[in-house]
């Protein structure tokens, strides 16, 4: 399940838990460009709980919508991630080498404190 809150025109909130499927994706892309609009160096906190790989038919989604996934990622100029298991925080960080512009810091999840603060910064 995603929940993409909008705090402010600055913050947005994002939590995914458990399996996604395919309709997961679909409706987090029109949530995530209906609040992100007009919004400028934005920051977001994205917290993934007992997070599964989705299955394939859920990445072909994210896939074929990756270049609008791309263009809205230039409203947000930080992003913090808290995740519970290591190989997510690592792809993380690796996804930041790919958005030029946007800044991926990674918290273990009892590191919540840490993470709003560094998204403070």
């Amino acid at each position: 399940m995603i929940t993409l809150t909008k705090i402010n025109d600055k913050r947005l909130n994002l939590e995914v838990t458990g399996t996604l499927v395919p309709e997961d994706m679909s409706r987090a892309l029109e949530d995530f460009e209906a609040k992100t609009k007009g919004m400028k160096d934005g920051v977001l906190l994205y917290q993934l709980h007992d997070f599964e790989m989705p299955c394939s038919a859920t990445m072909a989604v994210k896939l074929a919508d990756l270049p609008r996934w791309f263009q809205l990622m230039h409203s947000i100029k930080k992003v913090a991630l808290i995740a519970d298991k290591l190989w997510i925080r690592r792809m993380a960080e690796f996804e930041s080498l790919l958005l030029p512009g946007i800044t991926i810091k990674s918290f273990e999840a009892n590191k919540g404190a840490a993470a709003e603060a560094w998204l403070a910064e």
